[in-house]
């Protein structure tokens, strides 16, 4: 029986398994090929990754208005007693 290839779609590339295998590829490639990359800051990042994914899933749901940006400009949540507020820097 042929595998069913998926085609490329916006849905398919919001989905959760796809931004992970993305995020590891990209994570992996920034280690391995660039030693002035902020190893710190790729693990904060891996630490926040659900967050980080569910973030990136909610920008694409609009592409036109996507954009880039560094990851330190991704407002940061702060969870104190069950309650999410805006973290200040």
């Amino acid at each position: 029986m042929p595998v069913k290839q998926p085609s490329p779609s916006l849905a398919l590339l919001q989905e959760e398994y796809l931004l992970v295998e993305a995020w590891k590829k990209t994570a992996n490639h920034l280690r391995a090929h660039n030693w002035f990359a902020d190893s710190l800051a790729i693990d904060l990042a891996a630490a926040e990754l659900p967050r980080f994914l569910q973030e990136v899933a909610d920008r694409l749901v609009r592409p036109d208005d996507y954009e880039t940006r560094p990851y330190g400009s991704f407002q940061r949540q702060k969870t104190t007693h069950g309650t999410s507020t805006p973290m200040t820097e």
